[in-house]
């Protein structure tokens, strides 16, 4: 027997928890579903300068412990309305830490601290705080049905969403193909993006072809994956509509590729807007 070629880093695949059963044992109420709308529009208003305040993020960074975290919460929301004329304080939590290489990753990863990483205690965790989940599958990997089932948004490109379901991505057609196969696999919603050709955004309701957003002529797309999801996971949490959030990811991809490198491309939010109100 040969020895194995495949899979050589990988110890052990556990099954994690769907979405689903999380969001089944673990529903949003009215009041918090209505604080993150209040929330997000403040915090537009601020920052499109409809409201005059000063936007204040404050808190733990990565959490570690829930139970602090809650009484920081606490503790700052008993503060809040004292300076609520002036100030809109905001708490900062990770949940992961993507940038992180060696050492602890977060909460979700390893909610022990200690290398268990038991990710289903992690995902429940987090479930309680109402975190959206958004996966871009990249590097090009195997993924099993479980773990796709936990995504409420898969973002691959082309060659990746081809990975992952062995059939062709080169049109608009065969990417909708490609998109049901994958939310056959439990997806939530699907996006693909299409480089030249802009995204497709697919879920069992509908879908939606976005046309590419063009800053300019192309001088490299080594970022422009990253940039895409970081403005659609940018929009989602202003809670706008996911095909304007698409929209949105689109136009930041569109001015990264027009400037060498990875983190120097990454545009400034000015230069989205103003992208976006070209039309």
């Amino acid at each position: 027997m040969h020895p194995p070629t495949a899979d050589l880093r990988i110890r052990a695949i556990k099954p994690l928890i769907a979405p689903a059963v999380l969001e089944e044992d673990l529903p949003a109420d009215d009041r918090r579903i209505e604080l993150v709308r209040s929330s997000r529009r403040q915090i537009d208003d601020i920052v499109t300068g409809a409201d005059d305040r000063l936007l204040v993020v404050v808190g733990p960074c990565s959490i570690h412990d829930p139970v602090a975290s809650a009484e920081y919460a606490s503790r700052l929301a008993e503060v809040a309305p004292r300076y609520a004329e002036d100030l809109l304080l905001v708490m900062r939590v990770y949940f992961e830490k993507p940038r992180t290489v060696i050492g602890w990753k977060g909460l979700i990863n390893d909610p022990l601290l200690d290398g268990s990483y038991q990710i289903n205690r992690g995902l429940r965790i987090a479930r309680e705080a109402g975190v959206t989940t958004i996966l871009n599958p990249a590097p090009a990997a195997s993924l099993d049905d479980a773990l796709l089932s936990l995504c409420d948004y898969l973002t691959p490109n082309e060659s990746e969403a081809e990975a992952l379901t062995g059939l062709p991505v080169t049109t608009v057609a065969e990417a909708e193909k490609a998109a049901d196969a994958l939310l056959a696999r439990g997806v939530g919603a699907v996006v693909i993006t299409l480089g030249g050709n802009g995204a497709l955004y697919r879920d069992k309701a509908r879908s939606v072809h976005v046309p590419v957003i063009s800053a300019g002529p192309v001088v490299e797309t080594t970022g422009a994956g990253d940039a895409f999801n970081g403005g659609f996971a940018v929009a989602l949490s202003e809670g706008r509509d996911v095909v304007e959030a698409v929209r949105f990811g689109c136009a930041t991809a569109g001015i990264s590729v027009t400037r060498p490198g990875t983190a120097p491309s990454m545009p400034a939010r000015a230069e989205i807007d103003a992208l976006l109100a070209r039309g």
